[in-house]
């Protein structure tokens, strides 16, 4: 699968809407990134930049998909090209699509197929971060993707607990000496008890959750009023 480079200092960074803006490190890594926009009038089709510095945390993982075949036409369509600069990958830029609510079966079963036959998961994989683009179904959050030996690192925070539960398995196939915790799925997760009543047992993890997505998102709004273009290295 071969896409077109796309060089950093080609893209008028400063003429882009910021969509989503972190800028952080967490125990000495480099965890910032941008999500910028072209603007609606000006181009018909819309894309989508997620940029990084050299220093970002996750920034050849996306290398590492594309070489192993996770990434192809099929998994990726809305992929445009990759960005770079002075040899280093610094980004990817996307065709805008639709997002998606719901979980393809079909998708479902060509990613899981997909990290069987490569050996690679994608962490953050889930209905929601797919988009539907050109009437295909595509993923999106490209740099979360690593090789299966790393699974344990990533136990837990996965979005989809069914591709978690998937990938556990894998990981016990390949590594049987290194037993993991059972990983429950959405569907055990938001079974009822013998009376019929849902199990509270995780509902204040549940509020407290909510609390942080919402404080979450007021955050990034009020980031993205500041979007510090100024802090992407060239």
């Amino acid at each position: 699968m071969n896409h077109r480079a796309i060089q950093l200092t080609d893209i008028p960074l400063r003429d882009l809407v910021p969509v989503n803006v972190t800028v952080c490190w967490i125990r000495g890594r480099d965890h910032s990134r941008w999500v910028l926009r072209t603007r609606r009038n000006g181009d018909p089709d819309g894309r989508y930049f997620k940029i990084w510095n050299p220093t970002y945390v996750r920034r050849d993982s996306i290398l590492s998909a594309i070489e192993s075949g996770f990434y192809d036409d099929r998994t990726t369509p809305a992929l445009d090209g990759l960005v770079f600069h002075r040899g280093i990958c610094r980004g990817y830029v996307m065709t805008s699509g639709v997002p998606n609510r719901r979980q393809s079966p079909e998708f479902f079963n060509l990613v899981t197929a997909r990290t069987r036959e490569t050996r690679h998961f994608h962490v953050q994989f889930s209905a929601s971060h797919t988009i539907t683009c050109n009437q295909r179904i595509s993923l999106v959050d490209l740099e979360a993707v690593w090789p299966i030996r790393d699974y344990p690192r990533y136990q837990g925070e996965f979005d989809d607990r069914d591709y978690e539960r998937f990938v556990a398995e894998l990981y016990q196939e390949m590594f049987p000496d290194r037993p993991l915790p059972v990983v429950p799925t959405d569907s055990d997760r938001g079974c009822r008890d013998e009376s019929g009543r849902r199990n509270l047992a995780r509902l204040p993890h549940r509020l407290q959750r909510a609390s942080t997505n919402t404080w979450r998102r007021l955050r990034i709004r009020a980031r993205n009023y500041r979007p510090c273009i100024n802090l992407i290295e060239l």
